[in-house]
């Protein structure tokens, strides 16, 4: 009986080390938009101590460190979390993405509109108005939370997600298109 909680107590202890680093790294990426734009004036030791400070946050000068020189990596996680969200909004809004993400006073003028939605094919509208109201609560709650100038950073990532997605869209309407004959009709 020993030998196995004994066992049991090393590997409780492998498990709590591993979901404490686990947390850390969520917690950098959660404020990483925040240290990007603070790093800009503090040192990542500077950054670190405020955080235990003033909010009892122990992140570490070297994960915070770390965090900032592997910036595209977090901003690139942030892009495709939020591009599909801000995609969805802009459609039911007829807007342009861009023009949605990069400017809260439209987002938040838009959001009091009633969005044109169009249901999926094996959806109904109120299943749209469902993704709908998700992506404006990821907009509002993971998106606009950040400062301006952190989400003009995040910009060329959340872009080039777009261009890729709709290159994507245009290579797969010209093969489904070349699947048809002069008439219009399925080739067999």
């Amino acid at each position: 009986m020993k030998h196995t909680i004994t066992q049991i107590g090393g590997e409780m202890i492998a498990f709590a080390k591993g979901a404490e680093f686990s947390a850390q790294r969520e917690m950098v990426a959660e404020l990483f938009p925040y240290i990007f734009v603070a790093a800009r004036r503090l040192s990542c030791r500077a950054i670190s101590r405020w955080l235990e400070q003033a909010h009892n946050v122990k992140l570490s000068y070297v994960s915070i460190g770390n965090a900032l020189s592997h910036a595209e990596r977090y901003w690139q996680d942030l892009a495709e979390e939020i591009e599909p969200a801000g995609r969805l909004f802009a459609a039911a809004h007829g807007t342009e993405l861009g023009a949605v993400l990069f400017n809260r006073d439209l987002f938040d003028r838009l959001r009091g509109q009633p969005p044109a939605l169009m249901p999926e094919p094996d959806g109904t509208v109120a299943k749209e108005y469902t993704r709908y109201e998700a992506a404006v609560g990821r907009l509002a709650n993971r998106w606009f939370v950040y400062p301006p100038e952190a989400l003009k950073y995040c910009e060329p990532y959340i872009m080039a997600i777009a261009q890729g997605r709709r290159a994507a869209e245009q290579a797969s309407s010209r093969s489904a298109g070349k699947a048809k004959d002069k008439g219009g009709r399925a080739k067999k």
